[in-house]
């Protein structure tokens, strides 16, 4: 006897499950944030405290301006910058870690304390008793040596100098102002080699809504064919082979919300048992990784069991020809930057503050200096996320709103709600516009291997742009 998928009808039943699922997973959401901050209070105190610390010692003002969330929470901190209470412990990096522990170097009685976090990372507690040794001792000697294998090249200025003057060895610190300097020169290179893309990519963009996109529309108008008589036959094979949402097929608004709880309760729930298992006290790339394609495989296995077999080319992962494939996804990436900027000084004029993302994968991706930590971070942002949330907001979700009220519609309601679930927002407005254009993609290729392309680049463009800040 075959499997034959429940008919997609809506139930009072089916309403109640989904509400209290979408309960939980807002319950959840706050007993996470509650048990990795310590609270609301301790969230506001000790991180901004120790980022005001940081951003007044300089130490992180290039670095700092690419992690989520330390400009402000060093401008906003009104806390004593010399109580680091257990803010290190949530930062993202060893090297940002030991920044907040050389704000102690002159009290050996709060960095001693710190040792117990060394334990097990001998180059972290050497670090720790050479800040707080006296002068001159073989403790701070240690550390010195320990300093030269630091990352990234602003930690290692930071505390190689600092160690080599308490040890007293003047020459070293001659020699390593030397580095520096030579490391400054190349860093500057690096940035107006970045600088140079970024200008490039924008030129290319103001070139195409200066002259690709009257371009296109005329050519588009120029394709439209005039009006028929009214006793001419209309050509109804030309109607049948334009690409339409057939309301029969398409999955219901309910199945659509069904796998979205799926793959986001998925994630919270994979999360707080990360923590409660005790697995690790933060997040690491690989485990983000794990827990994002478990998700994935969590709302693929939802909407296989509610829109039945082959459900990917259902939801939209179709062919189309290679010229829709490859270009169109590159010339909206080269359009965006320029409305991208323009929204984000708008947001900027509004708020107040220049718009910064709070995702903490960013966190997470900032904190890898080893090839296979930013390996997993590269699947993780590059290849899973588009492939994932392509399927369900421009797939599943779009599928469902166009055959009920029009691709305009769908295209703002599936844009709104892409910007509005990564619960970032300031920077929300520029996330719906990724969210439109991909959606537009969509509409257009009747694929969703284009936009999901698309989103690989803008993913991709921002993971590449903090790996050549971070060296």
């Amino acid at each position: 006897m075959s499997f034959v998928p429940p008919p997609d009808r809506p139930s009072t039943g089916r309403y109640v499950v989904l509400a209290l699922c979408v309960a939980a997973v807002v319950a959840a959401t706050i007993a996470v944030g509650r048990l990795e901050s310590g609270g609301p209070a301790a969230a506001e105190r000790a991180p901004a405290a120790t980022l005001l610390a940081l951003d007044v010692q300089g130490k992180v003002r290039l670095y700092g301006s690419h992690i989520p969330g330390i400009q402000s929470g060093a401008m906003a901190a009104v806390g004593d910058p010399t109580e680091p209470d257990e803010a290190h412990r949530r930062l993202p990096t060893l090297a940002i870690r030991l920044a907040a522990l050389d704000l102690l170097s002159d009290d050996a009685e709060s960095a001693q304390r710190l040792l117990e976090e060394a334990e097990g990372d001998e180059g972290l507690a050497l670090l720790v008793q050479g800040l707080a040794a006296e002068p001159g001792s073989a403790k701070v000697a240690q550390a010195a040596e320990e300093s030269s294998r630091l990352k990234p090249l602003w930690a290692r200025r930071a505390f190689r100098l600092h160690l080599l003057d308490k040890a007293g060895d003047s020459e070293a610190v001659s020699r390593e102002e030397g580095f520096i300097a030579s490391e400054a020169v190349e860093s500057l290179i690096g940035l107006i080699v970045v600088a140079a893309v970024v200008m490039v990519v924008l030129s290319l963009g103001l070139l195409f809504w200066i002259i690709g996109a009257p371009a296109l529309v005329i050519w588009r108008l120029s394709r439209i064919e005039p009006p028929r008589p009214p006793d001419v036959p209309t050509d109804e094979t030309q109607e049948e082979s334009l690409p339409q949402e057939e309301p029969s097929t398409a999955p219901s608004p309910l199945t659509a919300g069904e796998v979205l709880v799926a793959f986001f309760a998925t994630q919270v729930f994979a999360g707080m048992g990360y923590r409660a298992l005790g697995i690790g006290s933060e997040f690491t790339p690989y485990a983000l990784l794990a827990i994002y394609v478990v998700a994935t495989l969590a709302a693929w296995a939802v909407a296989r069991w509610r829109m039945g077999p082959r459900v990917l080319a259902k939801a939209g992962f179709r062919r189309c020809p290679l010229w829709k494939l490859y270009v169109t996804p590159v010339v909206a990436a080269l359009a965006l930057p320029p409305v991208y900027i323009l929204l984000a000084l708008i947001v900027s004029e509004v708020v107040g503050e220049t718009p910064q993302s709070t995702n903490p994968a960013l966190s997470i991706m900032a904190g890898q200096e080893d090839w296979l930590g930013r390996l997993a971070m590269f699947l993780t942002v590059v290849v899973a996320a588009p492939l994932a949330e392509e399927g369900m907001f421009r797939g599943v979700l779009y599928s469902s709103l166009r055959s009920r009220i029009g691709a305009i519609g769908a295209i703002a309601i599936t844009s709104v709600l892409f910007g509005l679930v990564h619960l970032d927002p300031l920077v929300a407005p520029m996330l719906i516009l990724v969210g439109m254009a991909t959606a537009i993609l969509r509409e257009l290729t009747d694929s969703l291997w284009p936009p999901a392309i698309l989103h690989a680049i803008v993913n991709g463009g921002v993971t590449l742009m903090m790996f050549l800040l971070m060296g």
